[in-house]
This record gives structure tokens, C-alpha cells and sequence, in this order.
């Protein structure tokens, strides 16, 4: 009856992949992520991302995009809220623990970052824009209180359900993300 519940088990997990178990990246993936680039594309200690508004051109999860015409290191985070709300739910510690890490660590800590909220496509465009950027502030706001990152290094931008993701359904809970762009030196 034992074997018969593994084989049965196994069968499950072998048609039904788990969707679910999204890895939250560690701390040293973040900061890989998050590292500004020279001119060659080689991520470099200490050096500049320039600032600017979303750009034509984004990789999905992690990498650089354009952003006003330039290269901007970013990545995609899922933070989880409770549902309908700006109010971050248990499931997100572990994500932003890791992610006050890396802010904190002597890599970027001269670094300035934009915390970008988005949404899926359910509901209208301004109630999504409000709470997406309600989300980024809610995360700022917990990077600030409780991992002694200064106000100064990081800003907020919402950007509601304008940038899904392409290739998943507009309504995919992927889209409710928060995205961490290295947008330059902090002053």
C-alpha cells in the first residue's frame, strides 16, 4: 500500500508541476542582478546606471532593460499582498529580507533604486495605477522601518497593469510583481 501511495505521489508531481514553488531569488542573486554595468555590458562595482522613464525594451524576471535610452540592471520580484490590498502579506518576509540584504550590501550601497508596482489586468486602469503604487510604497515603507534603508536611496513608481508580461494571461498573478530598478548613484 506504501509503494502504491509513492508511485501514486509521483505520478501527481509528474503531471502536475508545481506552478507554485517560485524560488525566491537569494540575496547574492539580487545583488548579481542589481550590479550596474560598464559600457561593454560587464557588471562593474561602483559604476553608473543612468536615470529615465520605462523604455521599449524589458526582459522578463531579471536583467537589463531600457529606460530613457538606457541600460538600467533590474529584477522582478514576487511580493505577495494581502488580496486587493497594499498590506504585504506573510509570504513576502523571506523576499524582502533577502532584498534589504542586498540593498545593504557594500556592492549597492551606493546605489539609488526605483521600486516599480505593477498588477494584472483585472480592474480598471486607475484603480490598478493607485494600487500598484500604493504596493511600491508599502514596500519601500518596510525596507525604510525595518532594514535601516535610507528614504533617500529609493524611490517609488507604479506602473498598474501597462507592463504585463508577455506570453502569460493578463490576469496571471505573475503580473502582480514588484520590479527593483538600479537607477544610478545615491546622492
Amino acid at each position: 500500500m506504501k509503494l502504491f501511495k509513492l508511485v501514486f505521489l509521483g505520478a501527481a508531481l509528474a503531471v502536475f508541476p508545481a506552478q507554485a514553488q517560485e524560488v525566491t531569488p537569494s540575496s547574492d542573486e539580487i545583488i548579481e542582478a542589481l550590479l550596474p554595468m560598464d559600457a561593454a555590458g560587464r557588471r562593474v562595482k561602483g559604476a553608473r546606471s543612468l536615470v529615465g522613464e520605462p523604455g521599449e525594451e524589458e526582459r522578463q524576471g531579471r536583467g537589463v532593460k531600457v529606460v530613457g535610452g538606457e541600460d538600467v540592471p533590474f529584477i522582478d520580484l514576487r511580493v505577495a499582498f494581502e488580496y486587493d490590498s497594499d498590506r504585504l502579506s506573510n509570504d513576502s518576509m523571506l523576499t524582502l529580507q533577502r532584498l534589504a540584504a542586498a540593498l545593504s550590501n557594500e556592492q549597492l550601497q551606493g546605489s539609488k533604486f526605483r521600486i516599480v508596482g505593477h498588477t494584472d489586468a483585472r480592474g480598471s486602469v486607475e484603480y490598478n495605477q493607485d494600487l500598484s503604487e500604493r504596493r511600491a510604497r508599502s514596500v519601500v515603507q518596510y525596507l525604510v522601518e525595518h532594514n535601516h534603508i535610507t528614504a533617500d536611496r529609493v524611490e517609488v513608481a507604479a506602473r498598474g497593469k501597462s507592463e504585463l508580461i508577455e506570453g502569460i494571461d493578463p490576469a496571471d498573478e505573475r503580473n502582480r510583481r514588484v520590479e527593483i530598478q538600479n537607477i544610478g548613484k545615491a546622492e
